[in-house]
Parts: structure tokens; C-alpha cells; sequence
């Protein structure tokens, strides 16, 4: 089976593209961001890879192998376009969008960072849904480091 990223344009819903991707473990297109170059990153949660697709181009690839991110769902770009954020079940991994290297964000255990969703960043700070760890989910602000490879304190915004 042959899954897809579909591309509408806004102001009537025309659907102007589809984008075969890869079907590795009947996986799941899942959250997307558009970095500021214009390239659409997804997140593929069943098989553990992110998705790539180029300005112009006609076909989706793989940016991140399987197995490359744990449960990966929400996803951001920062604002110079030069990481990634994405969530998982269990926390935070920074994509290098240049080396393509991962890093899982550190944060004290007093900290929940996981099952975050619809993230996005803000003010240099990461926000996102939390809804699996609350049972009415919440909204957090993350402060993070100057490195961008900590969190070192969160804001309740709603709940």
C-alpha cells in the first residue's frame, strides 16, 4: 500500500499534488513542518524516519532512515531553519538539518517532556500539546537552553 503527503492549495482545496511515500512498516505520515527554504519535513511514526520533500520536487524521500527516531509525532523547524524538533513519546531529538545528526534534548527528571504534539517554536522557546500524559492534555511552553540541547524549565499554559 502506497501512502502519500497531499499538497492543497488553501483558498479553494483544490488538491494540486500527491507525493508517494515509501511504505516501510505500513507506516504513519504523521505531523509536518515547512522549514524556511520551503522543505516539508514529516514525521513517519511507525517506522521511526523523517520525510523530506524538496521545493519543486515530485517525489518524497527519506531525510532519516527507519529506526532513526524514537515514535517521532510533533515536529518544528527553527526559525533560521537550522534544527528540528521533534517529539516523541518519551522526549525531544534535535535534527542538524546540515549533518542530519540527532540528539535527544536533556532535561531534569522533574520534567515531562514526552507524548508532546502540534509543536511549534516560539520566541526561541518550544510549545506543545501534551495529551497522553494528563488525561484533558495541556499546553506547555519549554525553555531551552542558548545550545538548544537542553530544556531547563517548563510553563504550564493551559490545562
Amino acid at each position: 500500500m502506497a501512502r502519500h503527503v497531499f499538497r492543497y492549495r488553501l483558498s479553494d482545496g483544490k488538491l494540486l499534488a500527491k507525493y508517494p511515500v515509501r511504505d516501510g512498516e505500513a507506516d504513519l505520515v504523521n505531523d509536518l513542518v515547512v522549514a524556511p527554504d520551503g522543505t516539508l519535513y514529516a514525521t513517519a511514526t511507525n517506522s521511526g524516519s523523517l520525510v523530506r520533500i524538496g521545493p519543486g520536487s515530485a517525489s518524497a524521500d527519506m531525510f532519516l532512515p527507519p529506526h532513526s527516531l524514537p515514535d517521532p509525532n510533533g515536529i518544528t523547524v527553527s526559525r533560521e531553519g537550522r534544527f528540528l524538533f521533534v517529539a516523541g513519546w518519551y522526549g525531544i531529538t534535535r535534527v542538524d538539518l546540515k549533518s542530519r545528526a540527532t540528539q535527544r534534548l536533556k532535561s531534569s527528571s522533574q520534567i515531562a517532556v514526552g507524548c508532546l504534539d502540534g509543536r511549534y517554536e516560539y520566541d526561541g522557546d518550544l510549545v506543545g500539546i501534551q495529551n497522553c500524559v494528563h488525561d484533558a492534555g495541556r499546553v506547555l511552553r519549554l525553555w531551552r537552553n542558548p545550545q538548544r540541547d537542553t530544556i531547563v524549565s517548563v510553563q504550564v499554559l493551559e490545562s
